[in-house]
């Protein structure tokens, strides 16, 4: 029974990883058409205009076991089947090269040899007897006693005269040399009226399948080569929660999708925070669910700080930062929002404050935290800007001077979410771990690699740190995923009016 419940795990398992590679075979299926058009335009052009036109004739011949006039009247079944076997017998002799050469012999003559030249290689009056040979073919007619001979060339008459010659020929031949049976030819061939090659439909539909077979080939072997994460199941696969993922900053107007254009980069982290205005709902929303998720979470632990981090730079960590930290403080949750990143920091250019005093003069023992923190910034948030960059911000970070600010800090917030540098670049958060109560981890759809996520939780465990989960940036709704199936079937009619309510709020105020 045991054995039974495997094997049907396993039979289900397989069809999901066929269901899988279906999926991405349809979600590829623009460029696979693309690929099969190109390829079949490209198959239809060769046969159409470059491949020479062939037109084939066909003679045949009736093979008897008998050789005279009371045989013919007395034709029993052992006759036929000895006919039979002759048809075999004789498409040996006929292809014989001493055959071929004669019947190119007879269509020098009957043409000349500049004529014959246009179908055929002619050398010192004589037709190649390979490529004669090629263009011949003879078979048993339907498994019949009759003999089926054709020719295919690229002047029909000259087709019509091999058939011809072989036919005239042919029982002389066989006669001789086998002296058993006789041949009685059933007609002239015919100078066939229209081409017979090439195929041009046969063609084009075969370049097709090869377009279509490599295209899906190089797309199947590309995601099975890609070790990047793309799924809720690939962050799964880490025994990771997966606090949800964060589309493509895109802007729904009118009811309309497109990508947000930026001027500058100043206003581009300004219009990508959940405080800015005609942020996609898509977008923000996402925010908002992350934000239950990551509460959910840190509910058990003892400390109500988050280290916001990620395997490597421009994964979207520090986005994701601020966009927590300001939507922890839309439910009227007091929040300190601190740039724990020393080396490269960016959230004062993002919310617009200024930097003069911030983390790094605190630690240094220069000014305090309270006069260093930007309070209010953004309503029920407070800041702590980066401040001057260190030398050893390492150090500063891994500090009791740190210590001692969370611990004085955390009673007077419900959250504090810290933005810390890329873990696998530097090891700044690792000095944090005895006063933080998880780690949030940030990756990058499509180009965050598994092997880059592993490397990161290595480090992490570390600190003896929980990390709480996963947060998937810049995913591609195209492509799929859980929120945008989530967001389409019961949110999509909610955006539109919410978006159209907006708009005609905006215009009543700009009246007045």
């Amino acid at each position: 029974m045991e054995n039974g419940n495997i094997k049907e795990k396993l039979e289900d398992e397989r069809e999901i990883d066929l269901w899988k590679l279906f999926q991405v075979l349809l979600r590829r299926s623009p460029i696979i058409l693309f690929v099969i058009l190109c390829f079949g335009a490209i198959g239809f052009s060769y046969a159409k205009y470059y491949l020479p036109l062939e037109y084939t004739a066909s003679t045949y011949m009736y093979i008897k076991n008998g050789n005279n006039a009371e045989e013919k009247n007395a034709i029993n079944q052992q006759d036929l089947m000895a006919s039979k076997s002759l048809v075999e017998t004789y498409i040996v002799i006929l292809k014989n090269d001493t055959v071929v050469k004669q019947v190119g012999m007879e269509l020098v003559s009957k043409f000349g040899a500049s004529e014959i030249a246009k179908c055929f290689t002619v050398k010192n009056g004589m037709v190649s007897v390979s490529e004669l040979k090629n263009s011949i073919t003879m078979a048993a007619d339907g498994g019949t006693e009759v003999l089926k001979i054709s020719a295919q060339t690229k002047a029909p008459n000259v087709s019509a005269e091999i058939c011809d010659i072989y036919a005239e020929v042919a029982p002389v031949f066989l006669v001789r040399i086998i002296g058993a049976g006789s041949v009685e030819v059933i007609g002239d061939a015919e100078v066939p009226q229209f081409p017979s090659a090439p195929d041009v439909k046969k063609i084009t539909m075969m370049a097709a399948l090869i377009g279509f077979v490599l295209s899906a080939g190089i797309v199947l072997l590309v995601y099975l080569l890609d070790r990047t994460i793309k799924s809720e199941e690939d962050i799964r696969s880490f025994s990771l929660a997966y606090l949800g993922e964060v589309p493509e900053l895109v802007e729904e107007r009118s009811g309309k999708k497109k990508r947000q254009k930026k001027k500058n980069k100043q206003s581009a982290m300004q219009d990508m925070l959940l405080c800015a205005d005609d942020l996609s709902f898509s977008f923000s929303e996402a925010y908002r669910s992350i934000r239950t998720n990551l509460m959910f979470s840190l509910a058990p632990q003892a400390h109500k700080i988050v280290a916001i981090t990620s395997p490597n730079a421009s994964d979207g960590k520090s986005l994701t930062a601020a966009n927590v930290a300001m939507a922890l403080a839309m439910m009227e949750k007091r929040v300190l929002f601190i740039d724990a990143d020393l080396r490269k920091p960016v959230q004062h250019q993002r919310l617009r404050l200024k930097n003069l005093t911030g983390l790094s003069e605190v630690l240094g023992q220069m000014a305090t935290w309270q006069e260093a923190r930007h309070v209010n910034a953004f309503p029920n948030m407070d800041v702590l800007t980066a401040g001057t960059c260190p030398p050893n911000p390492s150090e500063l970070l891994a500090s009791s001077a740190m210590q001692e600010l969370l611990k004085e800090a955390e009673p007077q917030y419900d959250y504090i979410i810290i933005d810390t540098p890329p873990v696998n670049v530097v090891s700044d958060v690792l000095g944090m771990g005895s006063c933080i109560g998880g780690i949030l981890l940030v990756a990058r759809y499509r180009v965050t690699t598994t092997k880059e996520v592993s490397v990161a939780l290595h480090a992490l465990s570390v600190t003896g740190v929980p990390v709480l989960g996963m947060v998937l940036t810049e995913v591609d709704f195209k492509q799929g995923g859980y929120y945008k199936r989530y967001y389409k079937k019961d949110y999509k009619s909610y955006t539109e009016s919410a978006v159209k309510a907006a708009d005609d709020a905006k215009k009543l105020e700009n009246s007045k």
